[in-house]
């Protein structure tokens, strides 16, 4: 894998380029439903700044949660500024964090914020595509130990499970897509409910650690099974008064 990509005498992290990537892509798509959007090209940047630094934030709590057992374990103040001063980045913790910074921007604007999130929804998972090939090139977020996978730069043969998410989110934005006429106002509710399903499942393969283990399931495995829930009982509660 290649987790440092030289651009003349600069080196960039193959994550960070593949973000960027996916940040692009995910406007491209945005940039089809402007009309829609009615927002200028200044509000937007302005929304942009709310949603990624939601993003930023939330990524990093969440990351900082996962590590809470080890942080109690070896607890010292310099433990725990260190471990929160190098935190990574979870996806869900970024999702939820960029959902509130838009919500705070639609406030802050008197807009819709139903209308806007379900006419961004789209570009979540076309972001989330790039996002997770650049998680194999950095090497994170990798899959079990396998003899057919792909060595990582520890030179240990894995499963490509982000690959497998990554097409995953390609099938997810492609279906959502496809429906956003007919379902406009469920995007964001399909969206989650079908990655929280994913999610669960494809974390079986996963072979790290990092994001903690709670009675068996990761912290993603957990967040996936309130979503799926919440949402259960939800389309229940419709169903019955549409009969």
């Amino acid at each position: 894998m290649c987790s440092i990509i030289r651009l003349g005498p600069i080196e960039w992290s193959s994550y960070f380029i593949l973000t960027l990537v996916g940040i692009f892509a995910a406007f491209l798509y945005w940039n089809v439903v402007w009309d829609k959007l009615k927002i200028s090209f200044k509000q937007f940047c302005i929304m942009g700044v709310f949603m990624v630094f939601g993003l930023v934030l939330g990524s990093k709590i969440l990351f900082v949660v996962t590590k809470l057992p080890d942080i109690c374990k070896h607890f010292s103040i310099q433990y725990a500024i260190n471990s929160i001063s190098t935190a990574g980045f979870v996806f869900y913790g970024g999702l939820f964090g960029m959902l509130l910074g838009l919500r705070a921007f639609c406030n802050l604007k008197n807009r819709s914020y139903h209308t806007t999130v379900n006419l961004l929804t789209p570009g979540f998972p076309i972001f989330h595509v790039f996002g997770r090939i650049g998680c194999l090139l950095a090497g994170c977020c990798y899959g079990f130990e396998c003899s057919n996978g792909i060595q990582m730069e520890d030179g240990v043969t894995r499963f490509p499970i982000q690959l497998v998410e990554a097409l995953g989110d390609a099938l997810i934005a492609f279906a959502l897509i496809k429906v956003s006429n007919k379902h406009k106002d469920k995007l964001l509710e399909i969206y989650l409910v079908s990655y929280a399903i994913m999610r669960f499942i494809l974390e079986f393969a996963r072979g790290d650690r990092l994001r903690g283990i709670w009675f068996g399931l990761s912290t993603s495995q957990w967040i996936s099974l309130i979503i799926i829930i919440v949402y259960s009982i939800k389309f229940y509660k419709q169903f019955r008064c549409s009969v």
